[in-house]
């Protein structure tokens, strides 16, 4: 019963925050001096500051010690102000540093850690500056509440666990309660008869008859926690109007059976306005709401506004609700609203169903448009085709013609010799002239005759040739029965055995020497190379016009080639 002094040499001259025991009966001082943390061991009565713990000494001059509690698995917990909170497991003699970090998970909420309480299932729950902070060691798991996610403010100092495990905690703003399965905040403010809604930076405090004390900024609030019960108070609430481009709009009666609010396609960001006739507690009433059909969540809040952006057209219901205390949603049913959002023009099936169609009839329109083009392409590509051919018949049937002025003239006066010198044999010439006039008058309108028949004319050609020219002059034609079965173009033989006529000395001296034989389906014929240095008949056209004739005929192509011994022409049999 007397009041004793501690020496200022054992525990300095100091701001105490925190004089706490812990679970072995030691006092713990945490104040603001340089060492910050000192105890007071009841076995053998002696005083102890960080510096002298075997573990806790490499924290010696960390910070000043804002509070010290020790929980039923005897690890202490300090926290140092500005620096977050030190576990010391006495047991094992571990230590864990948790504070506020981005980088490192898990972080807490807050470096200056008020109060410190432990609940019924072992989390460590630390209130800050930032929030309020679960620490759950064996999961290693921290649950974090602050203004985003229920508090009605993020300053919050006292905290006291009651015999529910519900965790009450003095924010700035109000006494919240925070329920056993930690998802529901409970507010009690000033309109509940609490002294006041601040609460300054100390712990709270629990007394052994089940009571609690909270410090306030207008005195103590004393009350057993156990003794509260929340009310079910049930009040009014309805849709006051709604909103669009903040221009207010009156027009929903509330007494038809379910409301109806018709919106334009270009009003699809609206907001509706909520009034609930909560005269005992306003401050405390909550809403719930939700647009059925374009969102799927529930929105709770003290909000009495739904907002809502960029709807797109159609019916929707919108759901509504209003309590106390926001709880007991789930037993509440839900007024309506039908709502309805117009749908613009280019969104409505009808549009896009003509769309469509007129797509398609473009589709379709350039689809014969593009087939007309392309048909007449392929037309004119024809009549080039037909005009190429026509022009080298033309000119292939002026190659034909070419025959009968020289070699009529030169026959006629082979024919003038003979009669005098020999008439048997200037009759057997007159017949065979005959005949090649015959062949050319008969296939002159064919573009292919039969090999043999081909082959026939141009022996009859040669036998004329041979009258003129004699040992100068030979032709051997080296052709299988089976191929006559085959075309070619009428007079290409003749011409091509012509032209070699044109172009080379026939003398006795040097004779000119033919062959006419078969190579892999073609027809060639090859003459030995002894040019003449002019050719005063020659227009250089004969091979041509044949090439360009046979194009049209065979998709193989007249072959020509010369050495320094023979000049070849391969025809395609066709």
């Amino acid at each position: 019963q007397k009041m004793e002094f501690i020496d200022s040499t054992i525990l300095p001259l100091s701001f105490y925050n925190t004089i706490t025991k812990d679970r072995s009966g030691n006092i713990w001082f945490g104040t603001t001096d340089s060492s910050g943390l000192y105890w007071y061991n009841t076995t053998d009565k002696t005083f102890h500051n960080i510096s002298q713990h075997p573990i806790l000494k490499q924290y010696h001059r960390f910070s000043s010690v804002s509070y010290v509690m020790e929980d039923t698995k005897h690890r202490l917990w300090i926290s140092f102000s500005y620096k977050g909170v030190l576990m010391y497991d006495k047991p094992t003699g571990n230590t864990k540093y948790y504070h506020q970090t981005e980088k490192e998970k898990p972080g807490i909420l807050g470096t200056q850690i008020i109060d410190i309480k432990e609940d019924r299932k072992g989390v460590i729950w630390l209130t800050s500056f930032s929030g309020i902070n679960g620490i759950d060691v064996e999961r290693n798991k921290i649950y974090s509440f602050n203004r985003q996610n229920g508090l009605v403010g993020n300053m919050v100092s006292p905290l006291v666990i009651d015999s529910l495990n519900r965790i009450w905690i003095g924010v700035t703003g109000g006494l919240m309660m925070l329920n056993e399965a930690r998802n529901h905040f409970t507010l009690i403010t000033e309109n509940d008869g609490i002294p006041s809604v601040e609460f300054p930076e100390h712990a709270a405090v629990e007394l052994g008859d089940g009571k609690v004390v909270f410090p306030s900024n207008n005195g103590f609030i004393k009350f057993n926690p156990s003794n509260y019960a929340e009310q079910k108070t049930t009040f009014p609430f309805y849709i006051r109007s709604y909103s669009i481009f903040d221009k207010e709009y009156y027009t929903i009666k509330e007494s038809d059976a379910l409301p109806q609010l018709q919106l334009k396609a270009n009003e699809n960001s609206f907001a509706i306005n909520l009034v609930a006739l909560n005269y005992l507690n306003p401050s405390q009433t909550w809403f719930a709401y939700k647009l059925d059909g374009f969102e799927k969540d529930w929105h709770y809040t003290q909000d009495s506004k739904a907002v809502y952006t960029n709807v797109s057209g159609g019916d929707y219901k919108f759901l509504f609700k209003a309590t106390i205390n926001n709880t007991g949603w789930e037993k509440m049913e839900a007024k309506k609203m039908e709502v309805f959002v117009g749908r613009p023009f280019y969104k409505h099936p009808l549009f896009w169903t003509i769309g469509f169609l007129l797509f398609l009839g473009a589709l379709y329109f350039i689809y014969r448009y593009r087939i007309r083009e392309q048909q007449e392409v392929f037309q004119l590509k024809e009549k080039a085709q037909l005009l190429e051919k026509e022009k080298a018949l033309v000119m292939y049937e002026g190659l034909k013609q070419h025959l009968n002025p020289h070699f009529l003239f030169n026959s006629l006066t082979s024919l003038s010799s003979l009669i005098n010198i020999d008439p048997n044999t200037a009759s057997e010439f007159l017949d065979s002239l005959s005949k090649t006039y015959r062949y050319i008058l008969k296939s002159s309108e064919a573009e292919s005759v039969p090999l043999s028949d081909e082959i026939k004319f141009a022996e009859n050609y040669v036998k004329l040739q041979k009258t003129r020219f004699d040992k100068g002059f030979d032709v051997v034609f080296n052709i299988p029965a089976e191929m006559n079965h085959f075309k070619i173009v009428p007079v290409t033989l003749q011409n091509l055995i012509e032209n070699a006529i044109k172009h080379n000395i026939i003398d006795e001296d040097s004779p000119l020497f033919v062959e006419v034989f078969i190579e892999s389906n073609y027809i060639v014929v090859r003459n030995n190379l002894q040019k003449k240095s002019f050719v005063e008949t020659s227009n250089k056209q004969g091979l041509s016009n044949i090439q360009s004739l046979y194009k049209y005929l065979n998709d193989f192509p007249i072959i020509i080639s010369e050495d320094k011994h023979f000049f070849t022409v391969k025809l395609p049999l066709l």
